[in-house]
């Protein structure tokens, strides 16, 4: 009887170790899946909060927007995705440049005053567009002959969500 007490009490012992490694790995591999994600997103958001700041530098010049507007393909071919969008233009008018090849829907956004500097909180996250999320960042730009203009860009996250899924 006692073998078979000692047994039970081995079995049980064994059972609650795995359970509890099981519950450890678990909770680990959530905790690197999470830290994982919001890496990811910083380094988008970064992405979009460099990006409109070298359009400040840019567009300072007012040969750039004359090469906005006479040649717009050479800022769609700068972006190189249907992913990616980009609208440049005077608050209340037609834009001077829109790069959307992916026909994403503009959000309407609060754009960041010239004397803000830019930061990683200034981007909007969108949770779902076409069940991808999507994020985006407006910021006024001074330019110049023209004045302020908006700039609006954003894109979809795909690729992060891809890496994610895979993870």
């Amino acid at each position: 009887m006692t073998s078979r007490l000692r047994h039970s009490l081995t079995m049980r012992l064994a059972l609650v170790f795995a359970l509890l490694a099981f519950v450890s790995l678990t909770l680990l591999g959530v905790a690197l899946y999470r830290d994982l994600e919001r890496e990811l997103i910083r380094r988008d958001d970064a992405a979009l909060v460099n990006r409109i700041d070298q359009l400040r530098t840019f567009l300072n010049d007012s040969n750039t927007l004359d090469l906005i507007k006479t040649k717009p393909a050479l800022f769609q071919n700068m972006l190189g995705n249907r992913e990616a969008l980009l609208t440049i233009g005077a608050p209340g008018q037609k834009p001077l440049l829109v790069v959307n090849p992916g026909n994403l829907a503009v959000p309407s956004l609060a754009p960041v005053a010239m004397d803000h500097p830019l930061a990683l909180a200034d981007v909007q996250h969108y949770p779902s567009v076409d069940g991808v999320p999507f994020a985006a960042l407006a910021a006024t730009i001074g330019s110049g002959d023209l004045g302020s203009l908006q700039v609006v860009t954003g894109r979809l996250m795909t690729e992060r969500t891809a890496v994610l899924a895979n993870y």
